[in-house]
């Protein structure tokens, strides 16, 4: 594109993450990079929605002739003309609509701009609102050189004739509202949208997506290690003030009040004696490299050479910007200067030149620097590395706040309720799943299994069945000490510190959740196991099925889970160490080593992803480590095979 310049002028659109975006439009090339467009969605006071697009510009100072096949105001009135029902234009517009606004020039773009109103219909906001504008106290541009207090007002905001019911616009022209290393100055419009709906009106949510995570816990040092026992009769002295241990966990309303009861004492408790870890503060990286130190050194020289020039020779300066002044005079003298322009102001000049170079050197080095970190986070990505930070940073996603109506096309709901509503229809709809057809199962008649089946018939396995209070101790010694806490803001050791009389509380709630395979209240389950067969052997999708059928009846997140199911397999010979039975053992073996690796995961995140090629066994990679660190047994042959 003509008359630019790569770190000069851009567009930037910021929208408040409570304003649903429909779309980016894609642009032709006579916009691209002058131009960002969008379609937002505004809510109203009556649950619907309409349809807004918004245009933040840059104009160019040429915007083209009036017939040419790229002119940049005809493209831009095609984008006005083509929104659903209202729109909205903004920026540096590079144009004026009257003589008052610009000294003189820009007599183009004017008539340009002018012609863009009438075949859009669209209002601009200073002429419509501010008719006693002037480029005295109302200019939004002034070039650095220019010495009058009057500039252009060449910034403006335009909207459809069905877009606002009221709005205002002004210049930011405070002391705080200064924009350095420009010569613009900021504009703020306020417009009070007029919805399709002539008896509703605009309603923008309260972004309910922002929120502040509170630090975690600070564990104590060595030296603080008293805090555990100050910590323990805390928690139980306010345990016995509310009566927590006369209240038994037998439903799930007494499950919810004992669970927030023990969370706002043992967080509270936590807080008030260990105190809350400080926040990591990143220091802002010096934007540096050879050529940038260099001119900075340079910099001091020809500033220590202006101070040689103006307190005369006896001026107190380093041999560096000695030598620097002398090499400024002899430039000075060759270039045959006598008084015009002065010495002073040919140095001046100089570190004028020099300070250039430097903010190009600089931005140089921050795009080299983001080059090299987009590619090197893609290139550990794609060597298997974490993709935790090509995702969204933030901590929260909540639902949109705008969407279709799954039950009437083309209506748009934003109320809290309707979005919920419709997003529960389209996802029943999109994961709806028919009943499997029965079918036969030759291999449950295979004699292993009849054998398998005959000994638990004799000696049942009992499950579920409930922790005591040393199980539970021997739980909370096992994996990561001070794994990331949940939501709720439980430390595993701060758990741990607790006495037995409070623990004891702990464990009923322990025990409800495993003999019921539910978690009530707030908390859902949030596990994603990802399974993956280019197999299409019956069998094995069979065994997928019972699979999820007994992981959703029987998962629990504790550490012994996986140990029970291993014991299960020990006790019953579940598996055949010949390999004699081809279907009926595999199967069997591939049901409880999905089960263990499901289980043992202890955050929501993880997932699980198994292959299994055609004519081969299940590959599980990982299987052999987790056997020795989470239940301590040994593999035998048969499990190593997998």
């Amino acid at each position: 594109m003509d008359n630019h310049h790569l770190y000069k002028w851009g567009v930037v659109v910021g929208i408040r993450k409570d304003i649903q975006i429909i779309q980016r439009l894609n642009l032709p090339l006579s916009l691209r990079g002058r131009v960002v467009a969008l379609d937002l969605v505004l809510g109203t006071n009556k649950g619907k929605g309409f349809v807004h697009r918004f245009i933040g510009t840059y104009a160019p100072w040429n915007p083209g002739t009036d017939t040419g096949p790229s002119s940049f105001w005809q493209e831009i009135a095609r984008l006005c003309n083509e929104a659903t029902y209202s729109w909205t234009l903004a920026g540096d517009l590079n144009a004026t609509v009257s003589n008052t606004e610009r000294a003189s020039g820009g007599t183009d773009a004017r008539r340009q701009f002018l012609q863009f109103l009438q075949h859009t219909r669209g209002v601009d906001l200073w002429s419509e609102l501010k008719p006693e504008r002037s480029r005295l106290q109302d200019w939004t541009c002034k070039a650095h050189n220019n010495r009058s207090l009057a500039g252009n007002i060449i910034d403006r905001v335009v909207m459809s004739a069905n877009c606002a019911v009221e709005a205002d616009i002004a210049v930011a022209d405070k002391s705080y509202d200064f924009v350095q290393m420009t010569d613009h100055r900021a504009i703020t419009a306020t417009l009070f949208m007029t919805p399709d709906d002539m008896h509703a009106t605009t309603n923008i949510p309260v972004d309910l997506s922002e929120f502040s995570t509170r630090p975690r816990i600070k564990y104590p040092s060595k030296k603080d290690k008293t805090k555990f026992e100050q910590y323990s009769q805390e928690v139980d002295k306010k345990l016995v003030a509310e009566k927590l241990k006369d209240q038994p966990v037998i439903d799930e309303q007494s499950f919810v009040h004992q669970y927030q009861a023990l969370t706002r004492i043992i967080v509270n408790t936590a807080e008030e004696v260990f105190g809350l870890a400080r926040r990591v503060e990143w220091r802002n990286t010096t934007i540096s490299n050879p050529l940038i130190r260099q001119l900075k050194k340079k910099l001091r020289h020809i500033g220590g050479a202006l101070h040689l020039e103006r307190k005369g020779r006896n001026a107190l300066v380093s041999d560096e910007s000695r030598q620097e002044y002398e090499g400024i005079w002899q430039e000075y003298r060759q270039a045959g200067h006598r008084h015009e322009p002065s010495l002073r102001k040919f140095i001046l000049d100089r570190r004028k030149a020099v300070f250039k170079e430097l903010y190009h050197a600089l931005m140089q080095e921050v795009v080299s620097r983001a080059k090299t970190r987009d590619w090197r986070r893609m290139w550990l990505a794609l060597n298997g590395g974490s993709t935790k930070r090509l995702v969204n940073a933030g901590e929260y996603i909540g639902l949109p706040t705008a969407v279709n109506s799954h039950l009437q096309p083309g209506e748009i709901m934003t109320e809290p309720e309707g979005i919920k509503t419709a997003t529960c229809e389209y996802l029943s709809d999109l994961y709806h799943r028919n009943q499997p057809p029965e079918m036969e199962k030759p291999w449950m008649k295979t004699p292993s299994v009849v054998e398998v089946r005959q000994r638990v018939e004799k000696d049942p396995f009992e499950w579920p069945r409930k922790a005591d209070l040393a199980d539970f101790r021997a739980m909370l010694r096992r994996g990561n000490q001070r794994p990331a806490p949940g939501p709720d803001r439980w430390e595993k050791w701060c758990v741990k510190s607790l006495s037995d009389d409070a623990l004891q509380l702990v464990l009923g709630l322990h025990n409800y959740k495993v003999i019921n395979a539910s978690f009530p209240g707030s908390v859902k389950d949030m596990t994603c196991t990802m399974f993956q067969t280019e197999s299409t052997d019956r069998p094995d999708q069979l065994a997928w099925h019972y699979a999820f059928e007994l992981y959703s009846k029987l998962a629990d997140d504790v550490a012994d889970t996986p140990a029970n199911y291993l014991h299960f397999e020990e006790k019953y010979h579940t598996g055949d160490s010949g390999g004699n039975s081809a279907g009926s053992t595999n199967e069997g073996h591939n049901i409880l080593f999905v089960i263990s690796q499901v289980l043992r995961s202890k955050k929501p995140s993880d997932n699980l992803c198994l292959t299994k090629r055609p004519n081969e066994r299940l590959r599980l990679s990982g299987t052999t480590r987790f056997l020795r660190r989470d239940t301590g047994l040994r593999p035998s042959k048969r499990n190593c095979r997998y």
